[in-house]
């Protein structure tokens, strides 16, 4: 299926298509947030670039994680911080600066910035980087040197490894950004075109790929609400569905769904020295690695997969929008739901649901008729 037949079976009023996607689409950020998180790690790297301002001129700031993949998945309830994720990158020797000198010099690049907000931010500390509690967002900044050994790679400080941690957090956003590039060029031409607006934003579109992510980290967060530490990790659930996109093609957003989620178990290894998922930018980055400290946490990894399988299926089995609309709100939570029913019209789905939707005839002689109750996708209501 191409590219445009997608697009179009996702515009079909009513539709599964539509539906799915309106639902996972109100689980992201709004542009008037998107943009306040841009402002936000704007005014962080310049405070970094001050305090750093006696070091070397390439000191940066940059988003990592789901803001920079288009990924951004509120919390399961309405009130839930967003949470972003961000480097800062010092360019320094590894042999100059000890990890603990390098943390606590961000602490106070943090802290720096934090005095110039208004209101002012929460500042805390954690094993590997600084957390801003803003009203409604937090920000991790996780402090690191340019790897010298790795063009475009970090090392990173962990409190409880002595020696430096190799990542690529730039590398791995290009590479998943590949896989999607076709298509979200695609989907650019067409909102311009729809929409007369030349510059398109980048958080203006989402590939199938974005979307599937972003449903499977909802899923994620519901199942496991009473046991948080249980979850698998955003990038482990990120990194399978990328491979498995790359093997599936070009299908419907549904299909996508279904069908990743199914082959996303054959992507990880499993051997004596336990599992290993890589980070496909910098292979010695092993995702699963704190799966091998903890025996549970595969275990429920597959259990999760396997009840995610079970509730996707269900979504398609249903008959009628009545039908429909609830077991998307079990699967996704209730912001998918109301997403859902926002692009069915809303009043108009509880209308139809009440038996109060009238049709006014042309002549004003005749009373209104009340109209049929009836569902969509051929069931009845």
């Amino acid at each position: 299926m191409t590219l445009m037949q997608t697009t179009s079976t996702a515009r079909q009023f009513g539709s599964l298509e539509q539906l799915l996607d309106s639902g996972i689409a109100a689980l992201d950020i709004t542009q008037a947030e998107h943009r306040a998180v841009e402002r936000r790690y704007s005014a962080l790297g310049a405070a970094f670039e001050e305090h750093w301002e006696q070091t070397r001129s390439t000191n940066t700031v940059f988003p990592q994680g789901s803001f920079n993949l288009g990924t951004v998945t509120r919390r399961v309830h309405h009130n839930d911080d967003i949470d972003i994720d961000l480097v800062a990158t010092r360019d320094l020797g590894r042999e100059s600066i000890s990890q603990i000198e390098l943390k606590r010099d961000a602490g106070r690049a943090v802290r720096l910035y934090a005095s110039d907000c208004a209101p002012k931010p929460v500042v805390e500390e954690s094993d590997r980087c600084w957390t801003l509690g803003f009203s409604g967002m937090h920000m991790d900044v996780l402090p690191s040197l340019d790897d010298e050994d790795r063009c475009g790679g970090v090392l990173i400080t962990d409190r409880n490894v002595r020696a430096w941690q190799r990542s690529d957090p730039r590398g791995y956003a290009d590479w998943f950004l590949s896989q999607v590039a076709p298509e979200l060029s695609e989907l650019r031409h067409e909102f311009a075109k729809n929409t007369d607006v030349e510059d398109v934003p980048e958080f203006a579109v989402k590939s199938v790929l974005q979307r599937v992510v972003q449903a499977l980290k909802r899923h994620r967060d519901i199942y496991f609400t009473n046991r948080l530490g249980d979850r698998p990790s955003s990038i482990i659930i990120t990194t399978l569905a990328t491979h498995a996109y790359a093997e599936a093609g070009r299908v419907d957003l549904y299909d996508a769904l279904r069908s990743m989620t199914k082959a996303m178990p054959r992507f990880l290894r499993s051997d004596a020295s336990g599992w290993y998922l890589a980070n496909p930018a910098q292979p010695e980055e092993n995702f699963t690695d704190y799966w091998n400290e903890d025996a549970r946490l595969p275990r429920h990894f597959e259990q999760w997969i396997d009840a995610a399988i079970r509730d996707f299926d269900a979504i398609g089995a249903q008959s009628g929008l009545h039908n429909v609309l609830p077991r998307l709100g079990q699967t996704f939570g209730a912001r998918a739901q109301e997403g859902a029913v926002r692009a069915t019209g809303g009043g108009l789905y509880a209308a139809r649901k009440t038996g109060s939707l009238v049709a006014q005839t042309a002549s004003p002689a005749v009373a209104p008729r009340q109209v049929k109750r009836h569902g969509f996708f051929g069931g009845s209501l």
